[in-house]
This record gives C-alpha cells, structure tokens and sequence, in this order.
C-alpha cells in the first residue's frame, strides 16, 4: 500500500568514511596473571525426611532454659540458617498491651545503642547476612542467614538489637506512618476484609486479651 510503502536507493561509494577498527586483543596475556576465587564448599545430600532430620537433630538446653536445636550439614558455601523465638507474658501481663509487642519489634532492626540503622544494615553487609526481627504481644523472633564464620557475629548482632534497642522517636513516628497507611490499605482490600471478619467471627476473647482480633 502507498501508506506505509518505504522507498530506499543505494549509492556505491569507492572510500566510505568507516569507524576505526579496534585493535586486536591478547586475551593470553591478559588472564596469564589470573587467579580465581577459591572453591565453594559443595553441600551434601540430604533426604529431608522426618526420620533423618530427627536422627540428625541434636537438642540441648542452656543453664537460663533456653531449649537448642541443632541441624548440623554440609551446605554449598558454609551458609547457616538460624532462628530464634522467645516467648514471653502471659494472658494478665499482656491485658490490654495491643498493638505495643509488634510496634516494639518491628523497631529492633531501625537501629540500637551502639548503631544507628544505616550503621547496622552496614554490620549485616559486612558479615553477609540477612536478619529479619519482629514479633508481637506473646513473642519475639530473629531469622538470619550468614556464612558459618559469621555465625558468631551474627548472634551477638541479634542479641545487640533484642538487648540494646535504641527505640528512636524519629523511627518511631516513621514506623507509626507505614502501619496507618497499611492500615488505610487494608480497609479497601476486599481479601483483607474478609480475613478480618472470619478471624473476628471465629475469636472468642473479649476485647483488652491480647488474643482479641480488632476491627480495623
């Protein structure tokens, strides 16, 4: 069609005005000095059955009850994975303390006594790892990962941030701003409705019990 019709015309031209060429490159010689990284330790099989994982489990509990388990096997590159879950209050303590254990979780990772949060999501870049604190009314938990010579650091990272938070108040405010928005969120999501009102129909705690589902 004359519409989208395209019309070209060649024109030979003895000494076209082309882009130097580049010069050749002597890879040999570039990589002769080279030395790699060191190998990355391989991981072993392993069956994830609840016989093997129960036969490889080894428990202990600390002088302050504190009950470990550990899952010890080889992993590609020495990666640890760890998990931490404190219990604590129980249903008088934490009467009428809604929503204040997960607001007061949620600001562990924001920055101790010793770190501000820049400082300590630098902490976690130098050691490799990845922690996740947070918890409610009736818990407190810490998910990491490192590398196992790291292991150590990380721990007392995490033991840093639960012991030694430094609960600014501008974080504070911030952290205050993010959940009224999640909540504004919320109160238009048809999902989120209707897990609130199921959770609710099926609670039987009266309100002021940290087990009571609020509206939101």
């Amino acid at each position: 069609k004359p519409a989208n019709r395209t019309v070209g015309q060649f024109i030979p031209d003895a000494k076209p005005d082309r882009a130097p060429t580049p010069p050749v490159v002597d890879i040999a010689a570039m990589v002769k000095d080279y030395k790699g990284d060191a190998g990355v330790a391989a991981g072993e099989s392993f069956e994830p059955t609840p016989a093997n994982l129960e036969a490889r489990t080894q428990r202990f509990t600390l002088p302050n009850g504190m009950r470990v388990a550990l899952l010890p096997k080889t992993t590609r590159g020495e990666t640890v994975q760890l998990q931490l879950r404190l219990h604590h209050g129980n249903e008088t303590s934490l009467r009428g303390t809604t929503p204040r254990g997960g607001l007061a979780a949620s600001m562990l990772a924001l920055g101790t006594r010793k770190r501000d949060r820049q400082a300590f999501e630098d902490r976690l870049d130098g050691l490799r790892a990845k922690l996740v604190l947070g918890g409610s009314e009736t818990e407190t938990s810490a998910r990491g990962q490192t590398v196992r010579a790291h292991l150590p650091d990380l721990l007392r990272l995490a033991a840093e941030a639960m012991r030694e938070p430094a609960f600014s108040a501008s974080e504070f405010d911030k952290l205050k701003r993010e959940h009224i928005a999640a909540l504004e969120e919320q109160r238009a999501d048809p999902e989120s409705i209707a897990n609130r009102a199921l959770s609710r129909w099926n609670n039987p705690y009266a309100k002021g019990d940290v087990r009571y589902v609020p509206t939101f």
